[in-house]
């Protein structure tokens, strides 16, 4: 399900452009990895919030995302 919710929710609803600038609450969620991955493939900017530092990492680190912590 987290898969087609990403999908549905990136390409059918949100339907971005190459070069946009893509913004994903909740970054390290099942959803918002998945759709980070497909922004980063359309060719988006994308940048994330996640919730601890644990989450940064591994967003920076293992998906290559620019990720904010947020308290």
């Amino acid at each position: 399900m987290p898969g087609l919710t990403a999908y549905a929710g990136f390409y059918e609803i949100c339907s971005p452009k190459k070069g946009e600038f893509v913004f994903i609450s909740a970054a390290s969620g099942a959803v918002g990895q998945l759709v980070g991955q497909f922004a980063k493939l359309l060719g988006c900017y994308v940048v994330g919030s996640a919730g601890s530092k644990d989450k940064v990492c591994l967003l920076s680190e293992c998906l290559w995302l620019l990720v904010f912590f947020l308290f």
